[in-house]
């Protein structure tokens, strides 16, 4: 895994993980991605250090309220399983994925930063995993309007 150090003048020695066939990420609470592996690089089309150094995971969503309605599962839940959502590439083209993502917390108690897993849906997936994400949405957001 590539780890990019806050001024984006370099790229650290690879880790352990960056020979896993799985797109891997972290990303600072703003988005902003500070480590990706091979894996992700291929899935996504950006393998230039430079255009990663300036991306952000808002970047990856085809569709911006996708995001929105996955962080604030994130954000409640402390994590997300199998979240369906189309990936934006590099090079504009879409693809149907699936990404796994946890909080990770400083001794504070404070979010430092989200770590997670993307990986290609296959159609049948895509249909299966969309139906049953969709309904754990409308179950959070009937839960979160009967707290209020």
């Amino acid at each position: 895994m590539n780890q990019f150090n806050a001024e984006g003048d370099g790229v650290s020695p690879p880790l352990i993980f960056d020979d896993l066939p799985v797109a891997l990420f972290r990303s600072h609470p703003d988005g902003a991605l500070f480590a990706v592996n091979k894996a992700f690089r291929e899935l996504t089309g950006y393998v230039d250090d430079a255009a990663l150094r300036k991306l952000y995971t808002s970047d990856l969503y085809a569709n911006l309220d996708e995001r929105s309605e996955k962080l604030a599962l994130l954000f409640s839940q402390g994590f997300v399983r199998n979240a369906p959502f189309t990936l934006r590439r590099f090079d504009g083209s879409v693809i149907n994925t699936f990404f796994n993502v946890n909080l990770v917390y400083n001794a504070d108690g404070q979010v430092q930063f989200l770590e997670g897993a993307i990986h290609e849906a296959d159609e049948n997936e895509w249909a299966n995993n969309q139906l049953q994400h969709r309904l754990a949405l409308e179950t959070f957001a009937a839960d979160l309007s009967a707290r209020l």
